[in-house]
C-alpha cells in the first residue's frame, strides 16, 4: 500500500520509474508499474499480469537491474526502499545499495539498525538527555527472564508493555495488567525476536512528528496525534479494525508543548544519526511531560499515513515531498561519497 502511493503520488514526467517487489524467498520480479497502482490489496497477496525475475547489480560499472529471461538492463539511478520491519527498516537493503553503489531514499545502514532495536535507540536517547519511558531489557539467549513482581516492584506500576525490541506495526506486542497474562506476553515477544523490552503502560497521548532531511533536518510545521480505540495501537487496531483508531491531524497542544515535541523530534533525529525521513514518535502525558516512543525509518506511506499527510498540512504535497526525498538521496549519495574519496 505504501509502494502504491509513492508510485501514484511520484513525477512520472520527471522520473522513470521501474517496480520491484521482492518475494518472500528473496527472488526480485520487476512489475508493471500499471500493476501496482491498481492494486486494491483486499488480500494478503501481491497480484501482477507479468512479473518478470530480475538480479539488481553493478553491469558495465552501473548499478542495473538485469532481466534473468530476456536480454534487457534497466540502469539504476536511485532506490526508494519501500520494505515496512525486517530485512527493510533495519539497514539490510540500505546495506545492499551500499553494495551495488546506488544511492537510495532514507536513512543510511546504521541509523537504520540503530532505530530498528528498540533497546539500543532508547540508550543512545537517554545517553544524550532524551527522555524515555523506563524500560527494561532481557536478552532471551544469555538472560533469564525477570519475575512478574519484580519487574512491577522495579518499574512502579501493574500495567506493562511487552514488545520485541526488533519488530514494527506492534507485531508481538502485548498490554499486561496482571501476573496471570505475564508468561504469555513474554512468550509471545520471544517469538518475534531474541530480545524484548517491558514498560509501564503509560496514561498519555501518542503524537507523531514528521522529519525530512537533506541538507538539514526539517520538522514538519504540524504534528499529529493517534487515539486508539483499543487497549493500545496493536495491529489490529492498525489494519484490521477500520475504527481501530482516529488520526488528528493537527493534533490540538498548546505551543509550548508543540515546540518541545518537534525540537526533541529534530534532537532524537540528530542523535540516532537518521539522515533522509524518519517518523518521531512520542508519549505526551497530561502534565505534560514527552517522552520519545520510537523511530521509524520507513514510516508508512499509504494515502492516510502520518508521515505524509503531516508534510502535505505543513505544505508539502505527496509529489514534491517524493522530489525532495529523491534529491536529497542523491546529494547524500555525493556527500558520502566525497567523504570516503577524501579519507
Amino acid at each position: 500500500m505504501s509502494a502504491k502511493f509513492v508510485a501514484q503520488a511520484i513525477n512520472k514526467n520527471r522520473f522513470d520509474v521501474a517496480a520491484v517487489v521482492i518475494g518472500k524467498d528473496g527472488a526480485w520480479h520487476h512489475i508493471h508499474l500499471k500493476d501496482l497502482i491498481e492494486q486494491n490489496f483486499a488480500g494478503s497477496c501481491f497480484n501482477s499480469s507479468s512479473p518478470d525475475n530480475v538480479i539488481f547489480a553493478r553491469k558495465y560499472g552501473n548499478p542495473t537491474l538485469i532481466f534473468e529471461d530476456a536480454n534487457k538492463n534497466i540502469p539504476i539511478d536511485v532506490v526508494f526502499p519501500i520494505i515496512h520491519g525486517a530485512t527493510g527498516e533495519d539497514g539490510a537493503i540500505q546495506g545492499f545499495c551500499e553494495i551495488v553503489g546506488v544511492p537510495y531514499v532514507g536513512c543510511d545502514v546504521y541509523s537504520s539498525a540503530v532505530c530498528m532495536d528498540k533497546i539500543f535507540s532508547k540508550q543512545i536517547l537517554g545517553q544524550s538527555g532524551i527522555s524515555v519511558v523506563p524500560f527494561i531489557s532481557v536478552n532471551g539467549q544469555h538472560e533469564t527472564v525477570p519475575s512478574y513482581s519484580s519487574v512491577t516492584e522495579r518499574l512502579k506500576t501493574s500495567n506493562l508493555i511487552i514488545k520485541p525490541s526488533s519488530s514494527g506495526s506492534s507485531i508481538g506486542v502485548s498490554k499486561v495488567i496482571c501476573s496471570s497474562e505475564y508468561h504469555k506476553a513474554i512468550e509471545t515477544a520471544f517469538a518475534n525476536g531474541r530480545k524484548l523490552l517491558i514498560e509501564p503502560a503509560l496514561e498519555a497521548r501518542e503524537i507523531e512528528v514528521s522529519v525530512l532531511s537533506g541538507q538539514e533536518v526539517r520538522v514538519a510545521a504540524a504534528v499529529g496525534e493517534i487515539i486508539p480505540r483499543h487497549d493500545f495501537y496493536s495491529y489490529e487496531a492498525k489494519y484490521i479494525d477500520p475504527d481501530g483508531a482516529k488520526l488528528v491531524v493537527p493534533a490540538i497542544l498548546r505551543d509550548e508543548v508543540k515546540n518541545r515535541v518537534i525540537e526533541t523530534a529534530k534532537s532524537s533525529f540528530i542523535a540516532l544519526g537518521c539522515n533522509g525521513m524518519a517518523r518521531v514518535d512520542f508519549f505526551v502525558t497530561d502534565d505534560d511531560r514527552i517522552y520519545v516512543n520510537e523511530i521509524n525509518t520507513i514510516p508508512g506511506f499509504t494515502s492516510i499515513s502520518m508521515y505524509p499527510k503531516l508534510w502535505e498540512h505543513s505544505g508539502l504535497c505527496g509529489e514534491e515531498l517524493i522530489d525532495t526525498m529523491i534529491e536529497n538521496a542523491i546529494s547524500n549519495s555525493s556527500t558520502r561519497k566525497s567523504k570516503s574519496a577524501a579519507a
